[in-house]
């Protein structure tokens, strides 16, 4: 048992410097919520790099109420507004005005914003003309509650599901042999 635990914590300390994360967006997520569901969906992907604080974003939004006007990344848990205070950056959304499209983007967040998000510490808001970014200084749109939002959540690698199932059988080794007086 102490080989296993010490496996265990070896592996979970042995971390990648690029991570993978995914979002499922809809407009249940809005802080605050919608009174309504406009029916509108997306999926994001992203992968973190913690080493160099890049980040690469792709994903796909449809059936917008309004056009889309644009996309943002922010810190923060789920119920967490996006402000000026935890905005990362922008996302491009194309085709501008357009009800269903692509979001993409690619940039420099910084190593503790990227160690952040790789532990789930992030979310995307997807803006569009029904549900338009907040004005912080004129000309400049930043937070609001936006149409779609999704939290970006780390993805399970496989190996992951191999240690949890190796675990449950040495529980289950140990529960035959020694719980079965």
């Amino acid at each position: 048992i102490a080989i296993g635990v010490g496996t265990v914590l070896m592996v979970g300390s042995v971390q990648g410097a690029l991570v993978p994360l995914t979002a499922s967006l809809d407009s249940s997520q809005t802080v605050p919520g919608h009174a309504l569901d406009t029916g509108a969906t997306g999926l994001a992907f992203a992968t973190v790099d913690t080493t160099s604080g890049n980040i690469l974003l792709i994903g796909t939004f449809s059936d917008l109420v309004g056009g889309a006007t644009s996309a943002q990344l922010f810190l923060g848990a789920p119920g967490e507004a996006a402000t000026t205070g935890n905005f990362l950056m922008g996302i491009e959304a194309t085709p501008p005005g357009g009800l269903s499209g692509f979001l993409a983007g690619l940039g420099f967040i910084g190593t503790s914003n990227a160690d952040a998000l790789a532990a789930g510490g992030g979310f995307l808001v997807v803006y569009s003309e029904a549900f338009p970014a907040t004005e912080a200084i004129p000309g400049l749109y930043i937070g609001g509650m936006g149409e779609i939002r999704g939290q970006l959540v780390p993805v399970p690698e496989p190996q992951h599901y191999a240690l949890l199932a190796g675990l449950g059988l040495l529980g289950f080794v140990a529960y035959r042999r020694f719980g079965q007086s």
